[in-house]
């Protein structure tokens, strides 16, 4: 029977499993689930591999335990190579290993692992929402033999809260602001979600173009970046930038005459006052 969705999960993550298969069904999206949906006295591995082959998204739900295992892996091969599209729900912060990355590079990543889980349940049910709505893709090989592509539409199809620009030296400092404001239920793109295989520029200038806000961090590696002062360019264009020194630097020229939030000794507290000023930007932005 074919169904919307195909959740693969480490039987340790069950809890989380369950409650994405809730909120989905919640919002009439069908769910395929082990051992759930596999009929009494039906072959295991067949039901599975079934049922991945008739739908048309798969969520993986990334962890520690789901890393580790070979029936994951399998899983994901095979959605891979019948070209259903796999969104990663990930509730633990480590990179995959190498060999579930091979499959998975392409792939959408959702970050989950701030809570409330519910919140994230929320963007996650808006995106397959919006995936269910696009193309089915085409069955394909698995990566490295082919020059396959997933639709960069599917990548994040809802107008974005907040885009982050920054610096990729100062990464870390754009993580811990994107937790922050995805906290205050925001909902926030950087180029996280970007990995090889989708095409960089399409997905960076469409998020541009459509964020509500664009924040973008200026320090003594971002003022020497000329893709993070385009992008500061078009935010400005758009009338959506919201600048932040996280460093004491002097701003490129074209910038030094805007208003700019002071983030150089914030440390996460929500009551800074540079932060509580940068929130009070991306609100006016986005209700412009």
């Amino acid at each position: 029977m074919a169904c919307d969705v195909f959740v693969s999960h480490s039987v340790k993550d069950k809890a989380v499993a369950d409650a994405i298969v809730a909120r989905l069904e919640a919002d009439s999206m069908t769910c395929w689930i082990a051992p759930r949906n596999v009929v009494p006295g039906a072959d295991w591995g067949e039901s599975i591999i079934d049922a991945i082959e008739s739908s048309r998204i798969m969520i993986l739900i990334f962890s520690r335990n789901a890393d580790a295992s070979s029936q994951i892996k399998r899983e994901v091969e095979r959605a891979v190579n019948k070209g259903v599209y796999i969104i990663l729900f990930r509730v633990d912060d480590i990179p995959p290993t190498k060999s579930l990355e091979y499959f998975i590079s392409t792939s959408q990543w959702m970050d989950a692992f701030s809570p409330p889980l519910e919140r994230h349940l929320d963007n996650l049910a808006k995106t397959v929402k919006a995936a269910l709505k696009s193309p089915p893709l085409p069955a394909a090989n698995a990566p490295g033999q082919s020059e396959k592509s997933y639709p960069t539409h599917l990548t994040q199809s809802l107008t974005t809260d907040v885009f982050i620009s920054y610096a990729s030296e100062d990464r870390d400092r754009a993580c811990q602001l994107a937790g922050k404001l995805e906290a205050r239920g925001w909902s926030v793109w950087w180029d996280r979600n970007i990995l090889a295989g989708q095409i960089f520029d399409e997905v960076i200038e469409r998020e541009l173009d459509t964020a509500k806000s664009v924040v973008v961090l200026w320090s003594k590696h971002s003022v020497f970046s000329e893709w993070v002062k385009n992008e500061a360019a078009v935010a400005s264009d758009r009338n959506v930038l919201v600048p932040a020194l996280i460093e004491p630097v002097k701003l490129p020229l074209a910038f030094r005459r805007r208003q700019t939030v002071d983030l150089v000794d914030w440390n996460g507290d929500p009551s800074h006052m540079g932060f509580k000023a940068l929130c009070d930007g991306i609100t006016s932005k986005s209700a412009a």
